[in-house]
């Protein structure tokens, strides 16, 4: 089937079926306009298709934007069957470079809308060499920034990211790496972090429209994020009978391991990792978490970080995991319980340490560390196995008494899938600890850091259990409750083979 565009300047015919292909035929009156434009075609822009794109962004278009992006489909589909796509593509790129740099101005959303609108019909011949040295400073990082740009034009800039990340390349696998850790360096060090006591102070400073970029940035730079660890796929041998394919965040979660170890960088990948694990898709891939290391730096963050803010919120991330990991992977969830049990009681017994100095004579004394060592000192207990390598996270708001994280939850989802070891563990803490191979992070023992007593008496049973069922409504989804309720027979093996 052919169909037939018919305008002043030429004709667009568009062949329909499986080899859809556009075609524009020009007319002399095009051809005239054309001479008015460039007299003799003396520029460097040596192709119609960008002469069409310059006075689209000039104000003076000599078709729709929609046909001009039409022809630059029929461009791409020239260089799949040419056999030199490489030259093509080159000289189409270094007039577009030079069309940027005399035409486009960063304070027009029209021109950024209309530019952003030919790459992404580029993307498909784009190589990620390309986007990542030559777009993205260029062309996409200050149209991630532009609070006002249209939505379409937003998504097109993080669809030609996402796209470089996602291409396969052998020949480029170091500078696309580069790339993601460039990309999440962006996210940790150049976006508003809410619960950073400097970052909002800087916040306040700010006016509103460099407020607006900012949280436009940060919010474009984690859907980038977000979208890229949800499209990696992957088969997984549970879906192969199925035919289908899970996408696995593996990418992504090597680089936020590679993070997780800079304490400043923790809390704000926690709470990253709990918009990541909210996403719809995120059940699919559960399994995938389970088994990589991150979950293992997690728990030891949870263990012996001190601040209160990142601990609370590593609490919501992991009871949230915990009934997915009941149903995805049981296996990985059973070796975590010991650690659990751990975790629980550490949250059960937590002190609150006095301030030693004041913010100002912390500051007077000009040693960062200076607190934390003499607070080693007087309770050496509380030093970090050195095998562990570990960098631990000290108070957020240093000046801020903090609230004590809360253990309700984990308590309550612990006791609800795994009711005989929270009996057996409440019984005897310490020696559940040391029966099933939980190992301090600390030089001390467990004895030397948990009282049985207090954990017993801290825990309120009673309290706990009444309200355990309407506990698990508020804080795990509705989707996850209704696959654990259903799925809990089939768990139940698991949940009673450390007893």
């Amino acid at each position: 089937m052919v169909h037939l565009s018919v305008t002043l300047e030429g004709v667009l015919i568009h062949t329909g079926g499986s080899n859809a292909s556009f075609h524009f035929i020009w007319t002399s009156k095009l051809k005239a306009r054309m001479d008015r434009i460039d007299p003799g075609g003396q520029t460097a822009m040596s192709t119609p298709l960008s002469r069409q794109i310059r006075s689209t962004l000039e104000g003076t278009p000599i078709l729709p934007l929609t046909e001009v992006l039409l022809l630059v489909d029929q461009f791409v589909s020239e260089c799949s069957l040419s056999a030199e796509p490489e030259v093509l593509l080159s000289q189409f790129e270094e007039e577009l470079q030079t069309i940027h740099h005399q035409v486009v101005g960063h304070s027009s959303l029209f021109q950024m809308e209309v530019f952003l609108a030919v790459l992404y019909h580029l993307r498909v011949v784009l190589s990620p060499n390309s986007i990542i040295t030559t777009w993205f400073d260029l062309v996409l990082r200050p149209a991630l920034r532009e609070a006002k740009l249209p939505t379409a034009a937003s998504n097109h800039a993080k669809g030609l990211i996402i796209s470089a990340l996602s291409k396969e390349n052998p020949d480029l696998p170091e500078k696309v790496r580069d790339f993601r850790c460039r990309l999440l360096d962006f996210y940790l060090l150049d976006t508003y972090n809410d619960c950073s006591g400097e970052d909002v102070l800087e916040w306040a400073g700010l006016d509103r429209l460099q407020r607006g970029k900012s949280s436009r940035w940060k919010e474009n730079l984690e859907d980038i994020l977000l979208r890229f660890g949800m499209e990696q796929p992957q088969v997984s041998p549970r879906c192969l009978f199925a035919g289908e394919a899970l996408t696995v965040p593996k990418d992504l979660l090597a680089e936020i391991l590679n993070s997780f170890s800079t304490p400043s960088f923790r809390l704000q990948l926690l709470i990253f990792l709990n918009v990541f694990t909210s996403a719809q898709s995120f059940p699919h891939v559960a399994a995938v978490l389970a088994k990589h290391p991150l979950i293992s730096c997690l728990l030891t963050s949870l263990l012996v970080d001190n601040s209160s803010t990142a601990c609370t919120i590593g609490l919501t991330l992991l009871v949230k995991l915990l009934p997915l990991f009941a149903v995805e992977a049981s296996e990985q969830l059973k070796s975590m319980l010991p650690r659990l049990f751990a975790l629980l009681a550490r949250i059960l017994c937590w002190k609150e340490k006095p301030r030693l100095f004041s913010q100002r004579e912390s500051e007077s004394v000009g040693d960062a560390d200076l607190e934390q060592e003499v607070e080693v000192r007087l309770d050496p207990t509380f030093t970090i196995r050195p095998d562990l390598n570990w960098q631990r996270l000290e108070r957020t708001f240093g000046a801020v008494p903090s609230l004590i994280p809360s253990p309700r939850q984990l308590f309550t989802i612990l006791y609800y899938l795994f009711p005989g070891n929270m009996i057996m563990f409440l019984r005897s803490p310490i020696s559940h600890l040391i029966k099933h191979g939980a190992e301090c992070p600390y030089l001390a023992t467990w004895a030397e850091l948990l009282d049985d007593s207090e954990i017993r008496s801290k825990s309120e049973v009673n309290e706990y259990l009444s309200e355990r069922i309407i506990s698990c409504s508020q804080f795990i989804d509705i989707r996850s409750f209704f696959v654990v309720t259903s799925a809990i027979s089939r768990s139940f093996g698991v949940v009673m083979l450390m007893n």
